[in-house]
C-alpha cells in the first residue's frame, strides 16, 4: 500500500527494509528489486523460525525478488555469506572490513563523536568522516556505498552523502545536554545487537560503561539469559528494567535475565524504566558512558510515537537538564559500583 501511494505520486526510487518474517509470510510477493542487500544474519528470531538454518534460508528469499538484471550485495565478513553465495546465481558485490571483498573499509581513527575510515572500491579510495561510530555503522556505510555504485553513482558523491548523515534515530543516538559523560539511546533488544552496541562504546569510552536494559515480554524467552550474560561481561554495571512493551510477569523476565549472570548480585534491578534511566545517569561520572538499550524512542511503521511506555531520550534529557546541570562533577567523588 505504501509503495502504491509512492508510485501514485511519481516517486521513482524506494528503499525498503524487509524483515525475515515478511519474507516468510511472502509479504513482498510481486515486488521486484534492482538491488538486494543482506547486511548480516545473526542468531535472532529463532522463536519464529525455529533454527538458524531456517532463518538463513528464509533471509535468502530476498534474492528471489531481484529483477532479471538485478544485483546482490553481501557482507563477506558474515559467516552466513558462504551459505548465500552457494545458492546465488546473480551478479554479486561483496563488502567487508576483515575479509577480502570488492568494497572494503578500514577505520583510521574513532572517537565518541566521530570516526574516520577509508572506503576502497577497486583502484578508488575515499576518506569518510562520519558523526557516528562503531563497526556496525561502517558496515551500513559499506552496504549503502555498494548500492550507490550499482546504481551508477560516483564514489566521491557517495562519500559526500555518507558524511551528510548526522545520526540514525535509535542507533547509538547521543543525548547531549552539556554533561561530561556520554549518554546513548539504542534500539538493541537481542543479545547480538546489544553486544555490538556495548563493544562500540567500550572502544571509545575512557571510563565505565553503564547499561540500562530489559527484555520484551513478548519476545523469545530463551534470549533473556543471553542478554544478562552479554551485559555482565561487556558493561561495568547493568541496570535491569522493564521493556517498553506491556506484558505479563515482569518479575519472571527479570529472573530469566539474571539466570545469565555468573554473579547476579552485580546486577541492579529497577522495574520502572524511567527510574532506572535516572538512577544510571546519577551514577555516571566524567569519562563514563550510559547506554539506554531496548527502546530508542521507537515509532510505529507510520512514524508515530508508541502510545505507551516512555521515550528514553526525553527521560534522559529531562534529568540532565533538571538534575545533572546542578551537579558539580569536579567536587563529587567517583562512586565505585
Amino acid at each position: 500500500a505504501w509503495l502504491a501511494r509512492m508510485a501514485g505520486q511519481d516517486c521513482g526510487t524506494a528503499v525498503v527494509e524487509v524483515s525475515s518474517r515478511a519474507l516468510a509470510e511472502r509479504r513482498t510477493a510481486g515486488v521486484e528489486f534492482d538491488v538486494a542487500v543482506m547486511t548480516n544474519v545473526r542468531r535472532d528470531h529463532l522463536d519464529y523460525h525455529g533454527t538458524i538454518f531456517n532463518y538463513r534460508r528464509v533471509k535468502s528469499r530476498l534474492f528471489e525478488h531481484l529483477k532479471p538484471d538485478g544485483a546482490a550485495v553481501v557482507n563477506a565478513d558474515d559467516p552466513a555469506s558462504k551459505f548465500v553465495l552457494r545458492h546465488l546465481d546473480r551478479p554479486v558485490l561483496t563488502v567487508g572490513m576483515h575479509t577480502p571483498a570488492e568494497l572494503t573499509a578500514r577505520v583510521i581513527e574513532r572517537h565518541p563523536c566521530e570516526q574516520t575510515f577509508l572506503l576502497t572500491a577497486g583502484d578508488e579510495t575515499a576518506a569518510i568522516q562520519t558523526r557516528m561510530f562503531g563497526d556496525h555503522h561502517v558496515y551500513n556505510c559499506l552496504c549503502a556505498a555498494a548500492v550507490g555504485l550499482l546504481m551508477g553513482l560516483e564514489l566521491t558523491t557517495i562519500a559526500r552523502g555518507l558524511e551528510a548523515v548526522d545520526m540514525i534515530p535509535g542507533r547509538l543516538e547521543p543525548v547531549v545536554a552539556g554533561q561530561p559523560f556520554g549518554v546513548y539511546v539504542d534500539a538493541a533488544r537481542s543479545p547480538d545487537t546489544l553486544a555490538v552496541a556495548l563493544r562500540s562504546l567500550r572502544q571509545v569510552t575512557a571510563g565505565r560503561v553503564i547499561c540500562v536494559y530489559g527484555a520484551d515480554a513478548h519476545g523469545d524467552p530463551s534470549q533473556r539469559p543471553l542478554l544478562g550474560r552479554v551485559v555482565e561481561r561487556m558493561a561495568h554495571r547493568g541496570v535491569i528494567t522493564s521493556g517498553h512493551a506491556r506484558g505479563p510477569q515482569p518479575l519472571q523476565i527479570v529472573h530469566d535475565i539474571l539466570d545469565g549472570y555468573d554473579r547476579p548480585a552485580r546486577a541492579h534491578v529497577l522495574p520502572g524504566r524511567a527510574e532506572a534511566i535516572r538512577w544510571a545517569l546519577s551514577q555516571a561520572r566524567p569519562g563514563d558512558a550510559v547506554l539506554i538499550a531496548g527502546g530508542g524512542g521507537r515509532h510505529d511503521r507510520a512514524g508515530r510515537s508508541q502510545p505507551h511506555g516512555c521515550d528514553d531520550r526525553i527521560v534522559a534529557r529531562q534529568w540532565l537538564h533538571e538534575v545533572g546541570a546542578h551537579i558539580d562533577y569536579e567536587e563529587e567523588r567517583p562512586r565505585v559500583i
